[in-house]
C-alpha cells in the first residue's frame, strides 16, 4: 500500500539569492556591465538573476562567487518548504 506524506525540505530561494547578489555587487561598486563582461553574458542576464526572474546556472554561480570573493554559503539563500512525497509500505 502506498501513501503520501508531508516533508519539509530546503530549496534555493532565487529571489532572495538574487537580492543578495545585487547587494554584494553594489557593495563592491561594480557596474552590471563589468560583471556581465567577466561572465561573457549580457547585462540583462545579470539583472534577471538579481531580480530572481531567471535561475542562475551552477557554472555562472561558481564564477560569480569567485569574482565577488565570496563563499557559496555567503551568497545562497534558502527557504524551507513543505513537499508531499509518495511513500511505499514494504
Amino acid at each position: 500500500m502506498d501513501f503520501v506524506k508531508e516533508i519539509e525540505r530546503e530549496t534555493l530561494d532565487m529571489r532572495d539569492t538574487g537580492w543578495k547578489l545585487r547587494k554584494i555587487r553594489e557593495a563592491q561598486n561594480l557596474p552590471v556591465t563589468e560583471v556581465a563582461k567577466y561572465l561573457g553574458i549580457s547585462g540583462q542576464s545579470v539583472y534577471n538573476w538579481e531580480l530572481g526572474k531567471t535561475k542562475l546556472d551552477m557554472e555562472h554561480f561558481v564564477l560569480l562567487c569567485n569574482f565577488y570573493k565570496k563563499t557559496y554559503n555567503e551568497v545562497i539563500q534558502t527557504k524551507t518548504e513543505k513537499a508531499f512525497i509518495k511513500d511505499y509500505d514494504e
